[in-house]
């Protein structure tokens, strides 16, 4: 099992949580591991789903049974845990309704698609509770196991935890793939062509880190560029990807502003196309790498709270910075960061570092790599292996 980078409790001690994440990255299990006396209610389980769809009222009288029922002190928290609360959104009514009645009653709301809740409008309790995205399991969870796999291990299979320990994960991501397009895209009624959908899926897989060319893409998938943006942006709300927008605060160099997109999980990018092996020093390898770091820099950024923001910055002349990651109030304090899967770092693979250095003086400079061990190059950029920058990352020596 893996010890998941994430913790609750400060959030629990001060209000409910919704946690979402993709399906399969391990939601469910956490929670009945931590908080096993916690009442649960699996609205994928038909008779929960069909009492509490037909007759959301029954929520609070369950719950006000449970609490009556409980052997706690009445000044400790009663944890309710719902999982997946996007198939039955009506139920948040009652759960707004419960917090304001029951100052000791705290909400854990579990979801693979935010989507359907705000399309329909739903209740999100009006800042009552937080969020808490989860991510599939980053490198600092896999050193929890104590197994012999390392980062490597995520770049053709990905993360999932159920793929990690899979005999068969090639099989099982196929699987995936099939219930995400069943149960999120056909029966949400999201897209209106599921075999359209499908052929964009296709390219969007083979053109990751690449910045989004609707027209282009369109056209190679036979699809409107309208439709192709709304596709993005469902992938996005569905949680299987993450569009990363351009930085744009740079004066001299004018940007570029079209945005990218990474997806969730390695192994689904790559079973989307169908691709069984990634040659190390390709140009797949450099960009399955480059998405890699983008997942575990997010996934810090996330579970520890960091509030910073993830962009990449290219200016009209194609110099190009992978990663600007800054506080959107402290123009001064940016990391910038480069990827490359060589082994031997040059200069010339800084000229977007250095570039946006020019606007940003005291611009913290990082070149990722293959190299054996730390160095720097230009006097002030660090050329970091991409073991060393992820053990120092969730140290929390960078953010």
């Amino acid at each position: 099992m893996f010890q998941r980078a994430f913790e609750l409790d400060s959030f629990l001690a001060r209000k409910s949580v919704f946690l979402f994440g993709p399906r399969q990255t391990g939601k469910t299990t956490f929670l009945k591991q931590t908080y096993p006396n916690a009442m649960l209610i699996n609205l994928l389980s038909s008779a929960d789903y069909r009492e509490l769809l037909s007759h959301p009222e029954n929520l609070e009288k369950r719950i006000l049974f449970q609490m009556e029922s409980s052997t706690r002190k009445k000044s400790d928290l009663f944890l309710v845990i719902i999982d997946e609360i996007q198939k039955v959104p009506e139920l948040l009514d009652s759960v707004h309704d419960l917090i304001e009645k029951h100052k000791n009653l705290r909400f854990v709301l579990t979801g693979s698609s935010p989507r359907k809740l705000k399309r329909m409008g739903a209740n999100m309790l009006g800042g009552r509770a937080g969020l808490m995205p989860v991510h599939p399991i980053t490198s600092l969870e896999l050193k929890s196991e104590k197994s012999v796999r390392t980062w490597r291990d995520f770049m053709l299979c990905g993360s999932l935890p159920s793929i990690l320990n899979s005999k068969a994960p090639f099989e099982d991501l196929e699987d995936y793939l099939t219930t995400y397009l069943k149960e999120e895209i056909d029966d949400e009624g999201i897209s209106r062509s599921i075999a359209g959908f499908s052929r964009f899926l296709n390219f969007a897989a083979l053109r990751i880190g690449e910045q989004l060319n609707f027209t282009s893409l369109a056209s190679d998938a036979q699809l409107p560029p309208a439709l192709v943006k709304e596709y993005f942006q469902i992938l996005s709300d569905t949680l299987i990807g993450h569009i990363v927008p351009p930085f744009d605060q740079t004066k001299k160099r004018k940007a570029m502003m079209s945005a990218k997109f990474y997806f969730f999980d390695l192994g689904v990018a790559n079973a989307i196309i169908k691709r069984r092996s990634v040659p190390e020093h390709s140009v797949e390898w450099g960009n399955v790498l480059e998405n890699l770091i983008h997942n575990e820099i997010r996934a810090y950024l996330d579970y520890k709270r960091v509030k910073k923001t993830i962009q990449f910055w290219r200016s009209t002349s194609k110099l190009e910075v992978d990663f600007v990651i800054w506080d959107e109030i402290n123009l001064r304090d940016l990391i910038a960061i480069e990827v490359k899967s060589t082994v031997n770092p040059t200069l010339r693979l800084c000229n977007g570092l250095l570039a946006l250095q020019e606007e940003f003086p005291k611009l913290k400079k990082i070149l990722l790599c293959q190299c054996p061990a730390p160095m720097k190059l230009g006097g002030d950029i660090q050329v970091l292996p991409i073991d060393f920058f992820l053990d120092k990352l969730w140290a929390g020596d960078f953010f």
